[in-house]
């Protein structure tokens, strides 16, 4: 066997199969190489070099067949035959025409040719950066604006988000833009300052910024950038500089783009050109936001501009959290008949508005961390991301996503919002650490207390009551009242019952009652609206502060009023549905007539909650769904059947309510159910 093995090798090699083998691989080589570097620069699709690609493997199996029938010889290509070619070899002496072993050395010359050339020479000539640069995370400030025009402060922001998305259209690691709008000030200053002030490298962890200013010459607005060190501030690079029309503003951040990608170089195929960015009008508008969540902001930005992508997925968002149908819909087809135009971030950001839409907040949350996986250190992001993963009752995976942040504290306290410190805590609560909130707090001055809100503090609050640390818990209460914070009593005292249900004395009674006439009911304000449509806990309430002082004579009398209220027309945000009012008022006296003991009045709640329970409008935001059997949950749980508890609070997140905060986990009503086994696996059903 391994004697007709080793003729059938050496058959191989007499027929030239080898150097045909040879020869067709390097000339592919050659021509892949050529063809996916030149192309695009002759404008030529990128399916050409894929056509070729496919063409020239399809092409090997048949040279080497071809190879072993047929030969080159004196009277040009025949066929071998394998007794004659032995009986009637060349003459020792007589020279060899052109053979194959020529053609190995000249095209294994243009090979190493062609490696010098497109490796170095070319790569010399059009001044590709270094690779410690492309390797590195790079962050892309906000342009500075020297024009003297407050109004064109926008184009600032606006080339910096769509450089940022460029550099990531070629697979370069970059900080999210909006931790670069929070950051600018920091963009000059060095680790280890003498004025020990937070540079940009210890606030993104990139190591090069990219840095722009404009600033008008004549009729025309003239822009320079350039890469510099965050560690060393060395000038990596200066980028040409550009000039155009101030009236065409947009054109100018496309040749940005394009010379930052030429320099870049990552993907030599990429033209980033086909990526046009927004009109600078609908940009301008998109940064005069509040936030994600506002929709006549994300509107407003697209009517200006139809193909601003990022204004659109924004939309979508923001529409279905306020229950925008026709918009929200209309939104989705148009992303995915443009879905080729989505970035990474925007593809992620769909993503996770979808997953949120379909009741799957485990993937919603594993959509956002994509996009940390995009920046670390992006805020909104690890914020998103970290309150799904409260709302579905895993504050392990919270925690871990707000630590980085708590870890330099120092570095990103002025960034953190309140939303952000009342979630930490809150993971840190859950998991009974509620002492490494206390060790936080130990170092905090004035000033990151009222950085808080009131439902930050209400958490801190928390800790120190888990902890039993009533010491400690008048010299915050006493460091509130020295700033001037407002004390939320009402949701101190909310914490209080639920966390010790047999006590009598809620030590925070003295203070709601001497502030009970700051609570009115009901109140044209957009706290008390939210309060009762989104969290179903109306912390402006006078009817709910007697319901936690347990005065539930006052707290049945206020509400059996506000059954007459016309809420039609009583608040002036469209948002605040009549029937989510109605749902909060029923749902609470029903709560209030279970605590006094009078089951039929509640039974008979339970009812009316059901009637209602027909008219739901569907809403597609999980704010706004679950509700009726949430309360009715609440009612049973107070009237001791935790079976018929536990069976409205599935039906309560089959219809879309996350246990989210102040919800399930830390109700008062709902504390009659903690040591109820079903109770504790319905905490743990992933979504």
């Amino acid at each position: 066997m391994s004697g007709k093995l080793s003729r059938f090798f050496l058959e191989l090699k007499r027929r030239n199969v080898y150097r045909a083998a040879t020869v067709y691989a390097i000339t592919s080589w050659i021509i892949i190489e050529v063809a996916a570097t030149v192309f695009p620069y002759l404008g030529l699709p990128e399916w050409l070099v894929t056509a070729i690609i496919v063409f020239i493997l399809m092409g090997f199996p048949v040279v080497l067949v071809l190879s072993w029938i047929y030969e080159m010889g004196p009277k040009g290509i025949i066929r071998t035959d394998s007794e004659e070619a032995e009986e009637n070899p060349l003459p020792a002496g007589k020279k060899k025409p052109f053979t194959s072993t020529t053609a190995i050395v000249v095209l294994s010359m243009l090979l190493v040719a062609q490696f010098v050339y497109f490796g170095f020479i070319r790569k010399n000539n059009t001044r590709v950066l270094p690779d410690k640069v492309i390797n590195e995370r790079v962050a892309v400030a906000p342009f500075n604006n020297f024009t003297g025009e407050v109004n064109l402060d926008a184009f600032g922001l606006m080339a910096s988000e769509w450089i940022t998305s460029g550099l990531r259209e070629l697979d370069v690691q970059t900080s999210s833009p909006e931790t670069m709008r929070k950051s600018r000030d920091n963009v000059g200053i060095l680790p280890g300052n003498p004025e020990n002030k937070i540079s940009l490298f210890e606030l993104t962890g990139a190591k090069f910024v990219v840095t722009g200013s404009y600033y008008p010459i004549a009729d025309q607005i003239q822009v320079s950038s350039r890469i510099e060190s965050t560690e060393t501030g060395d000038i990596i690079y200066d980028f040409p500089t550009l000039s155009g029309p101030l009236d065409q503003k947009e054109n100018l951040i496309g040749e940005i783009r394009e010379k930052i990608k030429g320099y870049w170089a990552v993907k030599e195929a990429d033209d980033l050109a086909i990526f046009s960015p927004p009109k600078y009008e609908a940009y301008q508008a998109l940064m005069e936001c509040y936030g994600n969540s506002d929709y006549y902001g994300h509107l407003k930005s697209l009517s200006l501009d139809s193909t601003f992508m990022l204004a659109r997925v924004y939309i979508y968002h923001s529409s279905m959290l306020w229950g925008r149908d026709s918009v929200h819909e209309a939104t989705r087809r148009y992303i995915k008949d443009h879905w080729d135009a989505c970035t990474e971030f925007e593809r992620n950001y769909f993503n996770f508005v979808e997953n949120t839409k379909a009741h799957r907040y485990e993937a919603a949350a594993r959509a956002l961390d994509k996009n940390i996986r995009l920046d670390p250190l992006d805020l909104y992001s690890i914020h998103e991301s970290a309150h799904f993963w409260l709302g579905i009752n895993r504050p392990e995976e919270a925690a871990k996503r707000y630590e980085p942040l708590f870890d330099q504290y120092d570095v990103f306290k002025e960034r953190l919002n309140g939303n952000i410190y009342r979630n930490y805590f809150d993971a840190l609560n859950r998991l009974n650490r509620s002492m490494e909130v206390l060790e936080l707090v130990l170092g905090f001055e004035a000033e990151d207390f009222q950085r808080m809100h009131s439902g930050s503090r209400s958490q801190l609050v928390r800790s120190l009551l888990k902890l039993g640390d009533y010491k400690q818990l008048e010299l915050v209460l006493n460091l509130f009242r020295e700033s001037g914070i407002e004390m939320d009593y009402i949701r101190h005292a909310f914490n209080y019952n639920e966390l010790f249900p047999d006590v009598t004395d809620n030590i925070f009674a003295n203070g709601l009652m001497e502030r009970l006439d700051s609570y009115r009911d009901p109140e044209e304000s957009w706290s008390y609206g939210i309060g009762t449509t989104f969290l179903m806990y109306n912390y402006r309430s006078k009817a709910f502060a007697f319901y936690v002082l347990k005065k539930y004579e006052q707290a049945a009398e206020i509400l059996l009023d506000l059954r007459l209220i016309d809420w039609d027309n009583y608040f002036s945000e469209e948002e605040f549905n009549k029937w989510y009012m109605k749902i909060w008022v029923e749902g609470l006296l029903g709560a209030v007539y279970a605590r006094q003991g009078k089951e039929g009045k509640a039974q008979a709640q339970l009812e009316v909650l059901e009637s209602l329970h027909q008219e739901d409008p569907k809403a597609m935001s999980r704010l706004w769904q679950g509700e009726v059997p949430y309360y009715q949950a609440r009612i049973y749980a107070i009237l001791g059947d935790p079976d018929l508890a536990v069976e409205h609070l599935r039906k309560s997140m089959a219809e879309g309510r996350m246990s989210e905060h102040s919800n399930f986990v830390q109700d008062w009503d709902l504390t009659g159910l903690k040591d109820y086994p079903p109770y504790q696996e319905l905490l743990n059903i992933k979504k």
